[in-house]
């Protein structure tokens, strides 16, 4: 068959699990039909984790928004070639995560994660405890932009972040050309607004 077998998935989630002064966890599957939705919820028992990658998984947007809460140590997250989904499977990680892990991860300097920001930025709101003060390193690498809304998606970056700052080898966006057509435009946008 076919089929993938993720009982060997489950049992390694099981054990990490139990490591529970684990500071730092990698997570790479090169099986894209691999999910770990509703098992990744063991890890919250990894209290002290400061350093998260998960690449290559499916992941529910309800157990996720969850384990961020449990996750008050955490100050690097890299969710690369992973989607977050909704029960239907679609992916639903727009730019009001931002505000999400903001909020939730009170100690993070450090976050590479992928946004679609086709619909442009939600409406602002200017309340410091809907914002992280940390400086927190930001690459937004490959995530979609409506190129009609580049300075208005700069701008609640900015507000959510406001001491965030880009690391060096990218501009706010690393511009895809398959997402972004106009990366000096942004890049432009970013300097004005992070002054």
């Amino acid at each position: 068959s076919d089929a993938p077998d993720y009982s060997v998935t489950w049992r390694i989630m099981e054990a990490i699990s139990g490591l529970t002064n684990l500071r730092s966890l990698t997570i790479w599957t090169l099986d894209d039909r691999i999910t770990v939705g509703f098992r990744i919820d063991l890890l919250a028992k990894l209290r002290r984790l400061q350093d998260l990658t998960l690449g290559g998984m499916y992941l529910l947007a309800t157990s996720f928004s969850r384990l961020i809460q449990t996750w008050q140590d955490l100050e690097s997250l890299t969710l690369r070639g992973s989607r977050i989904v909704d029960n239907t499977g679609r992916s639903n990680l727009g730019p009001e995560y931002l505000r999400v892990l903001a909020i939730y991860l009170p100690k993070l300097k450090n976050l590479s994660i992928v946004l679609d920001f086709a619909n442009g930025p939600p409406s602002s709101n200017r309340n410091p405890r809907l914002c992280s003060l940390n400086r927190v390193c930001l690459d937004l690498s490959e995530s979609r932009v409506d190129e009609n809304k580049l300075e208005a998606i700069a701008e609640y970056i900015a507000e959510v972040f406001p001491n965030a700052y880009l690391r060096k080898d990218f501009p706010l966006v690393t511009m895809n050309c398959a997402y972004f057509g106009r990366d000096l435009e942004l890049q432009k946008c970013w300097k004005t607004i992070a002054r």
